[in-house]
């Protein structure tokens, strides 16, 4: 058998590639888990995307009464005149199955008043939920298919200062990704 023997400047400068290789290899797999998880999350997270939606088929003209002016919020300003809607939390579940991915989505949208009674904060409730309520196609989410669109809880309630109005509507929203 005949060996051969490699100058020491050869065998250090195939070290030094094999490692930067190796590094590049490693930072490489580093940025597509990355991505892996934020896709991943994306996918399991439309709570933006949706809250997105509602606020454009709230804001249609002709779906809230007048008196709501375009006084729908993420987060109201302080001191806004009612009454107004706001779009708020919305936790998220994800929904795997076997043939698809999807997320269970229950955004909340509250109804804000302080006309004397319930009367005008119901009256903005039942338009709301006349518009949304198992018609999932009036939403269109950027990314995701609306499958399933309902009202899972319907709440007014008497705010402490005993003046304001709440009705508290809870949807259930089940999307997959588009």
């Amino acid at each position: 058998m005949i060996s051969r023997s490699v100058p020491a400047t050869e065998s250090t400068s195939s070290t030094l590639l094999a490692q930067r290789i190796t590094a590049f290899l490693g930072q490489l797999r580093g940025l597509f888990w990355q991505l892996v998880r934020v896709n991943w999350w994306t996918m399991l997270d439309p709570s933006l995307q949706l809250q997105t939606a509602l606020y454009g088929a709230l804001t249609q003209a002709g779906v809230l009464p007048d008196v709501v002016g375009d006084r729908v919020y993420d987060e109201a300003p302080q001191n806004a005149q009612t009454p107004y809607v706001s779009i708020g939390d919305c936790q998220v579940l994800p929904d795997k199955a076997e043939c698809i991915d999807g997320s269970e989505c229950f955004p909340i949208i509250d109804v804000w008043s302080t006309y004397k009674g319930f009367a005008e904060a119901k009256t903005i409730a039942a338009a709301i939920v006349a518009e949304l309520d198992e018609q999932p196609e009036n939403l269109t989410v950027a990314g995701f298919n609306v499958v399933v669109l309902e009202i899972k809880d319907y709440r007014p309630l008497r705010d402490p200062d005993g003046i304001t109005r709440r009705v508290s509507l809870t949807f259930r929203a089940l999307v997959t990704p588009s």
